[in-house]
């Protein structure tokens, strides 16, 4: 497939085009992961590597692990393609109903679980900690009884998205983390450190109510967003509607895939308990890791969520595949020297961002280290998602749920197996290379339900761009040890430690790829001017 027949996929795609879409979403994701970090930033200056860092992290992660574990799955499968059908075929009315009713009840749902996480606090504590007894503390019961108030207000917001999604409003959802970030980055600086220097006890009162209130940012911001969409909210409760009944039974099957990563889940923060400072440099790393996918490749794969779902009930495969086929090597594009970028400057990356206050060398070293093992999974981690997507736009639950199934025992080996010898790093590397494993299954499994997808085609473009990449890396690295070496300020080291050898591989790396013949540069040069022209 040439360039033009990128732009051909491209058009198919009703107005508001992926271009346009994508765009706006991505600045969005940029502020959004910005502010994500000055939150990473605050809370690293502010606890550094020490053990509170590591009981706060742990126990803000369970609400998370409590939401997918019991909601999330439903929320993500099956809301977005029951009210994309509704707002098809049905009356406006008809419409209003079934989000409302589906807003009440998952809301109560939520604050149902919100308190059997209050109430139950220290047994949940327990079986988060339970490999590494001496973790389960006093201090993250305490935590994660404030945290747990986060669930009902994941589930608000989890409903906010789908509306906004469905209705093809991208942009405030992919901008509220940013309030959430900016409410815990005041909390930190403006009232945790302060208080800390006197009452270090309210200071822990105040961080884990500052957090739990950056949550409930996240929800009450999309409000009116999703009142703009034309909805009409009722207070209705009827868990009998044929609706309602349409969305349980696609959830369901969800249920057992996010069972399956939520065991993962749990035994990776499990595991990391074991290490100093193991959860905290897991987590900061994963959220460095996670920024190429979550700038450019989720904003594509939300864009094009709904347009799989029209045309596959249109029944138009080809139109499918082809805008599969756009989202997957246009991500590939970007994510593939990303990768190539963390595995290389890992060490500097995270010395610039996060070497301040309490953060130090040794905390910087091991986050460093994990961050490059997670890098060899980033375009493993990047087509995952996509096609699980696709996969959910099919309105098939049942075949991501039996691939996280497979994985996850395959996982849970192999973070036995690597964390003896790598410690952190080899929970990192597991996730990897379950990832690359999930991937192959989803396009093995995808073929057999649609036919050829295409995939030699895209082997090519994966191997041009990995030919492309690999002199810029090793620019990047030997332009690394010479900036490294310059006598500069500190500060403007850091700076150029990063920055200079990223410019020059990133013009390399687009060179080479121009003179290989990678036929996404043509496509990205023609999306910005499509994107431009649109204004």
């Amino acid at each position: 497939m040439q360039s033009e027949e990128f732009i051909t996929a491209a058009e198919d795609i009703k107005r508001p085009s992926i271009f346009r879409s994508t765009a706006i979403m991505s600045v969005a994701t940029t502020f959004s992961r910005l502010t994500g970090y000055l939150r990473v930033f605050a809370l690293a200056f502010a606890l550094g590597g020490t053990v509170i860092a590591d009981t706060y992290n742990t126990a803000n992660i369970m609400p998370n692990i409590l939401f997918e574990l019991v909601m999330g799955g439903v929320l993500a499968s099956a809301v977005i393609p029951v009210y994309v059908d509704y707002l098809t075929n049905a009356s406006k009315k008809e419409t209003d109903y079934i989000v409302s009713n589906s807003l009440n009840i998952m809301f109560a749902f939520g604050v149902g679980l919100s308190l059997l996480g209050v109430i139950f606090a220290e047994y949940f504590v327990k079986a988060i900690t339970y490999l590494e007894p001496a973790r389960a503390t006093p201090t993250m019961v305490f935590f994660f009884r404030i945290f747990a108030l986060q669930i009902m207000f994941y589930a608000l917001t989890s409903i906010f998205v789908s509306i906004l999604n469905s209705n093809r409003k991208f942009t405030m959802p992919m901008a509220a983390p940013i309030f959430n970030n900016l409410t815990v980055v005041f909390t930190v600086f403006g009232l945790y450190l302060p208080i800390s220097r006197n009452n270090p006890d309210l200071a822990l009162l105040v961080l884990a109510i500052g957090t739990t209130a950056g949550v409930a940012m996240m929800a009450i911001v999309q409000i009116p967003s999703v009142l703009r969409t034309g909805f009409k909210y009722r207070p209705v409760f009827n868990l009998k509607d044929k609706a309602i009944k349409r969305i349980i039974s696609l959830g369901l099957p969800m249920i057992g895939f996010a069972i399956a990563v939520q065991i993962s889940t749990w035994v990776i923060y499990s595991l990391a308990q074991k290490i100093k400072m193991g959860p905290t440099a897991y987590q900061y790393s994963l959220m460095f890791f996670q920024l190429p996918y979550a700038i450019f490749a989720v904003s594509v794969i939300t864009a094009i969520f709904p347009e799989l779902s029209e045309q596959y009930s249109r029944n138009d495969l080809k139109k499918f595949k082809r805008t599969l086929s756009l989202g997957l090597r246009a991500t590939s594009f970007i994510v593939i020297p990303a990768s190539a970028t963390l595995l290389v400057l890992s060490h500097p990356i995270i010395s610039l961002a996060l070497q301040y206050g309490k953060f130090g060398p040794e905390a910087v070293n091991i986050t460093a280290q994990t961050l490059r093992f997670f890098a060899l999974g980033l375009l493993s981690y990047s087509l995952y998602n996509m096609l699980t997507r696709v996969y959910y736009s099919l309105q098939d639950t049942k075949t991501p749920m039996k691939i996280s199934m497979l994985c996850v025992p395959i996982q849970v080996a192999l973070n036995f197996s690597f964390i003896g010898i790598l410690g952190v790093r080899g929970l990192a590397l597991g996730y990897a290379l379950t990832l690359t494993f999930a991937v192959v299954a989803q396009l093995y499994f995808l073929r057999k339900k649609i036919g050829p997808l295409g995939i030699s085609h895209m082997l090519r473009s994966f191997g041009k761009q990995t030919v492309a990449v690999i002199p810029a890396a090793v620019v990047m690295y030997f332009v690394y040890h010479i900036t490294d070496g310059l006598a500069m300020p500190h500060l403007v080291s850091q700076f150029a430690n990063v920055l200079t050898p990223v410019g020059i591989g990133s013009v390399l790396y687009i060179g080479l790829a121009l003179l290989l013949g990678v036929e996404e540069v043509d496509f990205i040069r023609r999306l910005s001017r499509k994107v431009f022209s649109r204004g």
